[in-house]
């Protein structure tokens, strides 16, 4: 995953969308959106492979209010 966000990021300042100095800030924030991209898709196929997928959108949506709300864990680094 990190590999991957670092060519997003990369890819962004040969663009010139973003700053140098943003990279790895963008790097960082692709490498978050893509691990719980990856995450979630793998929760939401293995509940259609159960065939439980009304209880897996019922989990998720219950979970991430309140992630939303509680802000989860808070780390002095990456």
């Amino acid at each position: 995953m990190e590999k991957v966000a670092d060519h997003l990021a990369d890819y962004l300042v040969r663009t010139e969308t973003v700053q140098e100095e943003n990279r790895e800030i963008y790097a960082y924030g692709f490498q978050v959106g893509l691990e719980l991209l990856v995450a979630s898709l793998t929760i939401v196929i293995s509940a259609i492979i159960m065939r439980v997928p009304a209880e897996c959108a019922v989990l998720l949506a219950v979970f991430f209010a309140i992630r939303g709300v509680a802000g989860g864990v808070h780390m002095n680094s990456f």
